[in-house]
């Protein structure tokens, strides 16, 4: 394995290859994808770990798995511990409440930003539309003066001051931005010291949903929760060192659009790495180098997993 082994749990180079594939076990899945209700799947630790309207069934074993798109079930096929809901095997409400960051939706877990959305008006199906954006373009800002009522202006880690909306911090929830499942994240904002803020997409692959003088990036969420998150943002683009070059400090606003600022497993060195899209979409890899994603952090811009082109 290359240098980067370590910061970086490497998974199947491409995971949707076999998703929803029959099976008995795990072992009969490739990495990272897990076997439940006999079906090769993504596994989750919460709805946000799901593509766009899929949900995290965790049941009595505690195992998360994401719901697929042509799931099918009965009230007679799901195991014990799950109820049949929308097509799919998923958790009924115990005591009032949801594992995998779910909410109790008329008797069974349903993602928040789904019942937002339809509690809203919407058809939660139509965030699916190709002719739907998978981004929420950056608005710049210096203060929640430039922003829209309601809206803070704020910025995740290294990424670029934004106009987004504020979450709660326990078990806060997010429409998508675009046809992107948004998380609530920790923010720091000009006007308070800290807060919680919904993430906004970006396409690393085109940089489109960022401004002139931006770079779409991976940018890591401090003490966010119980789970670290890894969100595409906006950052200010400061340099133009490209794939295998050192941003050693780190310095991520140093990368080029299109990379991302990584460390080597033992910390002690920091690399402009490509960023690339599972599918295969968007520039190719570098030679000697393939798309590989964190299995436990999977970050998606729509429905595309996005990677870094680490060593073969």
């Amino acid at each position: 394995m290359g240098p980067f082994s370590l910061v970086i749990a490497l998974g199947a180079c491409d995971p949707g290859v076999t998703l929803g594939v029959v099976c008995t076990r795990s072992s009969e899945c490739p990495a990272p994808l897990v076997c439940a209700e006999s079906r090769c799947r993504e596994e989750c630790a919460d709805h946000r770990d799901c593509p766009l309207m899929a949900r995290c069934v965790r049941g009595n074993d505690g195992l998360g798995a994401c719901t697929l798109p042509d799931d099918e079930c009965s009230a007679t096929s799901c195991e014990d511990d799950l109820v049949c809901a929308g097509g799919a095997c998923v958790d009924p409400c115990r005591d009032g409440s949801c594992p995998a960051g779910g909410v109790c939706d008329e008797g069974v877990c349903a993602r928040p930003d789904a019942v937002m959305s339809r509690d809203a008006g919407t058809d939660a199906t139509s965030e699916l539309d190709a002719s739907t954006p998978a981004w929420v373009t950056r608005r710049a800002c210096t203060s929640r003066d430039d922003c829209d009522e309601g809206e803070l202006c704020s910025r995740i880690g290294a990424s670029a001051n934004a106009c987004r909306m504020p979450c709660a911090e326990s078990g806060g929830t997010c429409a998508p931005s675009g046809t992107t499942p948004s998380s609530c994240v920790r923010v720091r904002h000009p006007d308070v010291m800290d807060g919680y803020g919904c993430t906004i997409a970006c396409d690393p692959r085109t940089n489109e949903g960022c401004l002139p003088g931006d770079a779409c990036d991976l940018v890591s969420v401090p003490d966010s929760f119980s789970v670290p998150i890894v969100a595409l943002e906006c950052r200010p683009l400061a340099g133009a060192r490209a794939h295998g070059e050192s941003c050693a400090g780190p310095e991520p606003l140093v990368c080029a659009a299109g990379t991302s600022c990584t460390a080597s497993s033992d910390g002690a060195t920091w690399t402009c790495i490509q960023l690339c899209a599972l599918d295969g979409s968007g520039p190719p890899c570098p030679s000697g180098t393939e798309c590989r994603s964190d299995p436990e952090r999977i970050v998606r811009f729509g429905s595309t997993v996005i990677g870094r082109c680490l060593p073969e």
